[in-house]
């Protein structure tokens, strides 16, 4: 049998199949922001061995630059001052991030990036991520060698993400005569930046905003942040968080906040800090087409957060079939709610930052009493846990019990053989009878590993079917892999 050879194609058809290879390899989705600066930038250079196959395919390539989208990546053991002396003049990728490539940064890869960071006028991309005691001259100092070279304008940048790991008493600042008019995403972490300064930084382009580790001693007042919104009209993905927000629920200081945004294209929003400054905030916002919403508290006393609920209820798209519920306990508990099991990305995850693990059932059960209103339609409820081997917890069994009293139409109850004995308990009253009241819908138990523990929910079962509300217990050897049993993640990256 004859075979064909791709030489037979004409130039038109190569330069299809090539196009359709770059689309393919790089599977970008300009949606996807935790893809967008996750992925592996490297993989920009798929082009570099087709040039090398034969000069036609060579003379294609590099005469389709713009519709391919070539740029030339400078990263981790790259002899960037050869690639741009013989290289076409490509759009630049400056990329360091240390703990993807899991790479420390040398001499000759530093003198590298201050090479590329020389031609503004090509770059595009820069993503920044390397630890301050590997930094040396990258220091966060003001005389900071690559601080000082983007001091300028950018003409072409569009990603810009600078998140070093520091200690938290250090601070950097983005230079004030850096500009960057096509910029769309932007990250910044551990920086001191007057949110004034940041429209006229960036300009009104971006699409994707985080700031991680916001400066206090900035001026990130709710107002400040709302007057630089108001003009980000193309913004799809906001996220803020900040370690220690000086800003308080003084009536009197919300009181001075004028602005009202409208953000038509925002999408995911995502917050992490103290409430005070959450519930001035989203008063004074309107986002008709948010799909997703992270929040992440620190913890009070009580919890009173009725500018966020109502914020969440009058968004249409957040609260509409919220069918699944996970709730993850040990190390860090939150609660997301999915608009179906099995669903890939959660509309909603509430957090409350807690230091006390036997505080996090509590703390969770205060969280959904709150969002009680929008539970309604949630008849999956998933319990995960992660604690490590030996880590003992102390739950009361009241407050497992007014978690399960905020679902009214859960019928299936999902659970690792881990947290059997918290919940059987759990659904016992204070005599030590099982409860018939809890969970009115439940007709279905599911319970995961290898143990026998399952049986404890035996009593339980037995006084469900006597007042003719029969649950069935189904026994699994393994927890189902399901995309929404992950930890949930900043809508952007908050590495």
């Amino acid at each position: 049998m004859s075979s064909i050879s791709i030489h037979i194609l004409d130039d038109d058809s190569l330069l299809n199949v090539f196009h359709l290879f770059r689309l393919t390899y790089l599977d970008k989705d300009e949606t996807n922001n935790q893809q967008i600066f996750e992925e592996e930038w490297v993989r920009e250079r798929w082009w570099y061995k087709f040039t090398h196959v034969c000069q036609r395919w060579r003379s294609i390539i590099f005469g389709s630059a713009s519709y391919l989208d070539l740029c030339l990546v400078c990263t981790y053991r790259t002899p960037v001052a050869d690639m741009l002396a013989h290289s076409p003049p490509l759009p630049l990728v400056i990329d360091h991030l240390e703990e993807y490539y899991k790479k420390p940064t040398n001499f000759e890869d530093e003198a590298g990036m201050l090479l590329a960071l020389q031609q503004r006028d090509r770059v595009r991309r820069i993503r920044l991520r390397v630890h301050i005691s590997d930094m040396r001259s990258l220091c966060m100092a003001e005389t900071c060698r690559f601080i000082e070279a983007i001091n300028d304008r950018f003409p072409m940048l569009e990603y810009l993400c600078i998140m070093p790991r520091t200690e938290p008493k250090i601070k950097w600042i983005l230079p004030t005569r850096f500009r960057a008019p096509r910029l769309r995403y932007l990250v910044l972490a551990g920086f001191t930046l007057p949110i004034r300064s940041l429209l006229l930084t960036t300009g009104a382009g971006l699409t994707t905003l985080t700031l991680k580790s916001a400066d206090p001693s900035a001026d990130f007042s709710p107002n400040g942040l709302l007057e630089r919104l108001s003009l980000m009209h193309h913004l799809q993905s906001f996220a803020i968080h900040f370690d220690a927000p000086r800003f308080d629920d003084d009536a009197r200081e919300q009181s001075l906040i004028m602005t009202h945004v409208t953000l038509p294209n925002l999408r995911s929003f995502g917050f992490e800090g103290k409430s005070a400054y959450l519930e001035a905030l989203l008063p004074h916002i309107t986002t008709p087409l948010l799909e997703k919403l992270y929040i992440s508290l620190v913890a009070q006393r009580t919890l009173s957060i009725p500018h966020t609920l109502q914020f969440i209820v009058t968004t249409g798209n957040l609260t509409c079939g919220l069918r699944s519920a996970v709730f993850r306990v040990g190390l860090g508990g939150w609660v997301a709610l999915y608009p179906d099991v099995g669903t890939r990305m959660y509309s909603l995850c509430f957090r409350i930052q807690s230091f006390y693990p036997n505080k996090e059932v509590e703390l969770a059960a205060q969280v959904l009493d709150v969002l009680r209103p929008v539970l309604s339609e949630v008849v999956h409820l998933t319990l995960e846990c992660t604690k490590p081997f030996g880590w003992y917890n102390r739950t009361d069994p009241s407050d497992w019990r007014n978690l399960f009293g905020t679902f009214g139409n859960v019928k299936t109850l999902s659970m690792p053989n881990t947290l059997v004995g918290e919940v059987s308990r759990s659904l016992r009253s204070d005599n030590g009878e099982p409860s018939v009241d809890l969970l009115p819908e439940l007709n279905k138990l599911e319970c995961y590993g290898w143990s026998n523990a399952s049986n404890l929910f035996i009593p339980f079962i037995g006084a469900r079917r006597n007042a003719g509300c029969p649950v069935t217990l189904v026994r699994y050897e393994r927890f189902p892999f399901t995309d929404n049993t992950i930890l949930p993640m900043m809508p952007t990256p908050f590495l």
